[in-house]
């Protein structure tokens, strides 16, 4: 790629994965201070995620990698954090594995619309997803910072926001839908 000013996004999206790590080597710790540092290290990510799609629509250098890039980043983001605070009791089995479905499933049906030509577009319904899903993470992480244990409030709380989130997900998949079937439909014509 050439100037600072076209890399500046792949580097804050890159970025997004060294964040993932200390969240998680803090996270370990099992401490306040870990817990305020994994809470940091989370928003600092989300505004990389913000900020590196904002400057590479505004600049005009987006790329294929720089989507996949940020597809991973924001992947290993989310899902980094919901398993760490499953392992702690803060997330319920249930949620992590229905929002980890959900993911596989959005996953699939794009990259299988993708394969055959077609794009599945990102909606208020994904965007709602995450929201929820930062709103349930900050606030677990901030739960555990000032309480240093999970107590039944947080957890309770922190599972109906995961939960809105993975309804609100469930809801894109469902919007994304008639691009897949489109997708099938073509593919079987193809093959008469």
């Amino acid at each position: 790629m050439g100037t600072s000013k076209q890399r500046l996004p792949l580097y804050l999206t890159a970025s997004r994965g060294a964040l993932v790590v200390v969240l998680a080597v803090a996270f370990s710790t099992n401490s306040s201070v870990g817990y305020y540092v994994s809470l940091s290290a989370f928003l600092a990510a989300i505004l990389t995620d913000i900020l590196d799609g904002y400057l590479a629509r505004r600049w005009c250098v987006a790329s294929d990698f720089g989507l996949f890039l940020d597809a991973v980043a924001d992947k290993l983001l989310v899902i980094v954090s919901i398993a760490s605070l499953l392992m702690v009791g803060v997330v319920a089995y249930y949620c992590a594995i229905a929002f980890l479905m959900r993911e596989v499933l959005a996953d699939a049906i794009r990259n299988y619309a993708a394969g055959r030509g077609r794009t599945v577009p990102h909606d208020s319904y994904g965007r709602l997803q995450m929201l929820f899903t930062v709103l349930a993470v900050s606030y677990s992480l901030l739960a555990l910072a000032q309480a240093g244990i999970p107590s039944e409030k947080p957890v309770t709380e922190a599972n109906v926001l995961l939960g809105v989130g993975i309804g609100f997900g469930l809801l894109s998949v469902r919007a994304a839908w008639p691009s897949f079937v489109g997708s099938v439909a073509d593919a079987a014509k193809r093959s008469q």
